[in-house]
């Protein structure tokens, strides 16, 4: 009896210390690295939490269908929607090739964490892993964090099944709760904020390329600008560069990567004198203490610009001085007159005023002709390029480029293809063309009645499709067919054009 009672003791404080034991095998926090920011400056919010080394490495059990590399749950809701801020474009990407990160869940889905190191914590070692969001707010005040809570089971011994799985004897479930994070935003220094500053925040570097070194002036050519660095892409703006001296901007096409924007602008030097795109500046808002605003400029690009130089800057030609003849030295003498008959002296001084005549018309031919020549070239290079360079042209060339690449892809919707093309063409915007005018607004422009026939007949039988039962991918040749059709049509009517002009 004696015996059995202190079995029994022996049992009751194993268990005790064994719950003590398991309320230290796990914590976590939220942070971010520092505890003020400025509005729109990223805010990097981390969730870590530490498992300890003997349990994370043996005595974790899975807690779904699903076997994941880290079996734990993290309760984390406020992550993709934090009231009062918005996710930044650029996240921190983790690859499930790495080593060092652990597939597990994040709410209700599957997700990556990514292993820090080992961290002593109150006489424990914890294997510890993170998960990180970052975000941007736009307005002063205080950026409230909600907490967080991780979830896990375990067990301190297991027995094989007759599939040699481990079957956990004393499985222990346990949650663990993460206090919730603060952090105070202020607004960005009024002070020393320069004009042209467009809200970025950060710290960026830029460059510049452009496609070719030499142009004619009138010239359409691309200038490249990147911007690179830590920072809030996609909540500020590029350059506009409408201001560029010796320059015309026709606008501008921004692509997006990861800590990085790409602008390419499509420049025309205006005339002969432009030998450089200048640089290019950049202002933005450097966060780090002790805060302030900078510039950043790319390097200028020489350029070689063919062409007459600006109207205000052409020299004028002298004044051809016409001087009296002189004897033996500007005129023929020592002849003897001729005697003329009446009459032959009026016929004789009218080829002498014809010839002064004509010499002067000649001198103007020979100065004036070679600008005139340039001016009818240039004259003629600007009404081809109208379509060339023109805003609503260059769509128009971009949206005929992307279907051709497009067409025949996988995924591709010929629907939103198709009107895209035609909303370029027709100069609206894509869902304008998807309504019942669109046949008389083909013919309006001049594309002929069959042919507008056919291209509304297609725009509804595609839209009808996409409501309907789905568009067929075997449609494809007959839109790509039309749509080389009707851009020929648009083409023909362009040049006419331009050889009326």
């Amino acid at each position: 009896m004696r015996l059995l009672f202190s079995m029994l003791i022996l049992g009751i404080l194993a268990f005790g210390s064994r719950k003590a034991r398991a309320d230290d095998l796990a914590f976590l926090t939220v942070s971010t690295d520092k505890e003020t920011y400025f509005v729109l400056e990223p805010i990097r919010v981390r969730i870590r939490f530490g498992i300890e080394v003997e349990v994370s490495k043996t005595g974790l059990i899975q807690l779904f269908r699903r076997r994941l590399d880290l079996p734990v749950q993290v309760t984390a809701p406020w992550v993709e929607e934090l009231s009062g801020a918005v996710l930044a474009m650029n996240q921190k990407k983790l690859s499930s090739s790495d080593p060092s990160v652990l597939g597990m869940v994040l709410n209700d889905g599957q997700s990556l964490a990514l292993r820090i190191g080992d961290q002593q914590k109150d006489n424990n070692i914890y294997h510890v892993f993170e998960v990180e969001r970052t975000y941007l707010v736009d307005e002063a005040g205080v950026l409230e964090v909600p907490g967080s809570s991780l979830r896990f089971a375990f067990a301190t011994s297991f027995e094989e099944d007759f599939l040699s799985d481990r079957v956990p004897v004393d499985r222990h479930d346990r949650n663990v709760e993460g206090a919730p994070h603060s952090v105070r935003v202020q607004e960005l220094p009024i002070r020393g904020r320069p004009v042209d500053f467009s809200g970025a925040v950060g710290q960026f570097s830029v460059e510049a390329r452009v496609g070719k070194a030499e142009v004619i002036a009138g010239e359409s050519l691309k200038l490249q600008v990147t911007f690179s660095g830590t920072g809030n892409f996609g909540h500020f703006q590029a350059p506009d560069l409408s201001d560029l001296r010796g320059f015309h901007v026709y606008g501008k096409i921004e692509e997006y990567g990861q800590n990085e924007l790409q602008v390419t602008y499509d420049l025309a030097p205006l005339s002969g004198d432009v030998e450089e795109i200048p640089s290019i500046p950049f202002y933005y808002f450097d966060p780090d203490p002790p805060g302030t605003y900078r510039v950043v400029n790319s390097l200028p690009l020489p350029l070689l610009v063919q062409g007459p130089t600006s109207a205000d800057e052409v020299e004028t030609l002298p004044p051809v001085e016409l001087k009296s003849l002189v004897p033996g030295e500007t005129d023929i003498f020592g002849l003897k007159a001729v005697a003329m008959g009446p009459g032959q002296d009026r016929v004789k001084r009218g080829v002498v005023e014809a010839d002064e005549e004509l010499s002067g018309f000649f001198l103007a031919f020979v100065v004036f002709t070679p600008w005139l020549l340039w001016l009818g070239f240039l004259s003629g290079r600007r009404a081809f390029g109208h379509y060339r360079g023109d805003p609503e042209s260059v769509r128009a060339r971009r949206a005929i480029a992307a279907f051709r690449a497009r067409v025949h892809r996988s995924g591709f919707d010929l629907c939103d293809g198709f009107a895209e093309f035609l909303s370029a063409r027709l100069r609206f915007r894509a869902p304008a063309v998807i309504d019942p005018n669109l046949r008389e607004r083909l013919s309006a422009v001049g594309i002929s009645t069959e042919l507008s026939n056919r291209a509304a007949s297609m725009m509804e039988t595609l839209v009808g499709c996409r409501y309907g039962s789905g568009i067929s991918p075997a449609a494809a040749p007959e839109v790509e067919s039309l749509v080389k059709e009707l851009e020929l049509a648009f083409q023909t009517m362009e040049e006419e054009e331009v050889s009326k002009s």
